[in-house]
Order: structure tokens, then sequence, then C-alpha cells
């Protein structure tokens, strides 16, 4: 895309999303006569700029905000030339790197009403600044004056000068933009992990969340039964 690259701060690697986290070493007095040892947090940052993903076919803009990150780029590193310590963290999507992207995909020609309703009221104002030309279009009865009928023809043709104006330069180039839902039950997900490993993780997860669940349940079980015995 144009403008300037995106560069992970910590490293100076050129990216197209990156996260770090910055951590210091520190000792800490527990109360009872002993010191533990912790990392705090510093700073931390997760990037925000767009970036374009493509392939042979299309291209879409990718809006991270908000979007579950899972990659395998991930970088620990320490200074212990400073006091206190310091361990840095970072996680990177790299330029070329293959993305999954499971989110809210809108293409250029899908905008919002309100966006339209703006651009037809440009309209009606550029044709309303050439008042002689506005008459001769619209003013159908010839007395010198756009009625509110006349005025609505205007309108339906300002409307649909836009639509028209938009699904042309859609074809032009079919530009679209994956970002978060405003529904909260879609998932939005970037990874640079591959779908079929990305599925089988979490059906991994939800296996052990089973199990979990059934071992929690024989336990409750046994502690009523139990009790009943007494």
């Amino acid at each position: 895309m144009d403008g300037p690259p995106i560069v992970s701060p910590l490293s100076g690697t050129r990216c197209t999303w990156y996260e770090y986290k910055i951590e210091e070493k520190v000792r800490e007095y527990d109360g009872k006569g002993h010191f533990r040892s912790r990392w705090r947090l510093v700073k931390e940052h997760i990037s925000e700029e767009i970036f374009l993903l493509a392939d042979d076919s299309a291209e879409c803009v990718i809006d991270p905000d908000e979007a579950t990150v899972i990659t395998r780029g991930k970088r620990v590193w320490h200074n212990h030339a400073i006091a206190p310590p310091r361990r840095y963290t970072e996680r990177t999507i790299l330029e070329g790197e293959p993305v999954y992207a499971l989110g809210l995909f809108k293409t250029v020609a899908s905008v919002e009403d309100n966006t339209i309703r703006k651009q037809v009221s440009l309209k009606l104002r550029e044709w309303k600044n050439d008042q002689n030309q506005l008459l001769q279009r619209y003013d159908t009865d010839r007395d010198g004056e756009i009625s509110a009928k006349e005025w609505q023809k205007a309108q339906s043709d300002a409307t649909l000068a836009v639509k028209r104006d938009i699904g042309h330069r859609a074809k032009m180039k079919q530009l679209s933009m994956l970002r978060v839902s405003p529904h909260k039950s879609q998932p939005y997900i970037l990874s640079t992990v591959p779908e079929h490993k990305l599925v089988s993780r979490y059906q991994r997860r939800a296996v052990l969340a089973m199990i979990g669940f059934m071992s929690l349940g024989a336990m409750l079980v046994w502690a009523i039964n139990q009790r009943l015995v007494m």
C-alpha cells in the first residue's frame, strides 16, 4: 500500500503488523521475610496501521484494530546490562507472509446509507450552483421554479448518479476491507498459522475444556455421594 512502511520499534523489523512488550525485573518483599522476583510491565503497544492482503485474484485492506492475532513470529530477548534487567517480547506478521483472515468483509460498493446521503447532498448542491441547467432539466411545467415534485425527481436522479459512480469505482478497482464486526459474537481473526492447523488447535482446546468439565462433574457427583453416605 501507499504510505510509509510499518516497522516494529523494538527490532526495526519491516512488517505489516507488530505487538511488543517491555518488562523489567523487580524484587519485592512479600512481608514474610522473603523477597521474590517478577517481571513488571513497563510498556506495551499493538500496531493499528492498516495493511494490504493480496493474492492473484483480488486485494483486501486489513484493519487489525480489535483483531485476535495469532502469529508464528515471536521473539523474546533480555538486556542484563542495565539495572533493572529488561525483557523484550515482540510478535510480528512479516511482509509477504501468508495470512488467514476471518472477519467482516465489505467492498467499496457496500457503503453505509449515510455516506450515500452525504454524496447525494453534495451532488444536488453542485446542480443548484447552475440554476439555468437545473431549470432546463427539471422545470417540466416551465414556470421558472422547481416544484416539490420536480425536486423529488432531481433527488432521485442524484441518488442514481451517486450509486452508479460508486459501482463504477468498485468495478475499476475491487478494493475491499476486512475489519471487526459490530456484532461481538462474530470472530475477527488474523493468523499466520495455516487454517487447518488453526482449526485443529481450537478443536483440541474444545476437547480439553470438555474433559475438564466432565472431570469436574464427576468430582461433584462423587462429593455429593460421599455426603449422602455420611
